[in-house]
């Protein structure tokens, strides 16, 4: 059996998500996404459209190569269609090809739902998707992908680092020592890491230097750590089985990733 997850306390998450890929469906088009997200009720609002993103390639495919060796998916754009719940916490994300749920930070101090109440409102709208599918004839979803995702925000403000030259020490499995005299400070710093999770997912995360806020009053490190892989059958179960996998590799590597110091400014629980 393996070890219990790591849990903490004032984790710096600002972002997580869970989202499943599937086939296009011929028959869907836009309007259908809009009367889906209308008939959620009063409780959802409607948020501007943004491009779809389209079919993303198999795991297995999209390598360290880069995007040149990378599947090609034709076909026109089209729309993602988006709304947000009345707390305006969580936001549902829609276009013919992904169902993607996201909780994200915007209101000050909110703690987001642990993961196993995110699968409870994940399953209440993917139920209510599917039944929304077949009385409308639309056709039969079948996923391919599934994926978790989680975005964190460490703030300079949080004492953790003053310079990017200090990352190291916050993440030093990931990071090492980056003093070049030479060439003077660092000034910015960005990067990818991938990782196999047996022969069907991969765990991916990023490192990006951004500002906190419009204004640029703070600046942050932005940490994204992405799991996704093959959906094995089209059921419910398995969409599951898929985002355990994906979670316990993400909520694990958060923690190895990190140093003494940043897991105790986290409040890690014994």
């Amino acid at each position: 059996m393996s070890a219990p997850l790591p849990k903490y306390d004032s984790p710096p998450v600002n972002e997580t998500l869970l989202g499943v890929q599937f086939d296009p469906l011929p028959k869907l088009l836009v309007a259908h996404l809009g009367t889906f997200l209308a008939r959620l009720g009063g409780d959802w609002q409607p948020v501007p459209e943004v491009p779809a993103i389209g079919q993303l390639p198999p795991p297995e495919l999209d390598d360290w190569a880069g995007p040149a060796l990378r599947l090609q998916v034709s076909g026109a754009p089209g729309l993602r269609l988006r709304a947000i719940d009345r707390v305006q916490d969580r936001l549902l994300q829609l276009e013919n090809g992904w169902f993607v749920l996201n909780w994200h930070e915007l209101r000050a101090g909110a703690r987001y739902p642990d993961y196993e109440r995110r699968k409870e409102q994940f399953t209440e709208l993917w139920q209510a998707w599917c039944e929304f599918l077949q009385t409308h004839a639309l056709g039969e979803m079948r996923p391919r992908l599934w994926e978790v995702s989680y975005v964190n925000f460490i703030d300079r403000s949080s004492g953790l680092w003053s310079s990017v030259a200090d990352w190291h020490a916050v993440l030093p499995a990931l990071l090492g020592p980056m003093s070049l005299p030479s060439a003077g400070p660092l000034q910015t710093l960005e990067g990818r890491w991938r990782y196999a999770l047996g022969s069907d997912a991969h765990l991916t995360i990023d490192l990006q230097h951004r500002a906190r806020t419009a204004s640029g009053e703070d600046e942050t490190l932005l940490e994204r750590l992405v799991a996704r892989g093959f959906a094995a059958t089209p059921d419910l179960e398995a969409l599951f089985r898929g985002f355990d996998r994906g979670h316990e590799a993400i909520v694990r590597t958060f923690g190895e990733a990190a140093s003494e110091a940043a897991r105790k400014h986290w409040k890690q629980r014994p």
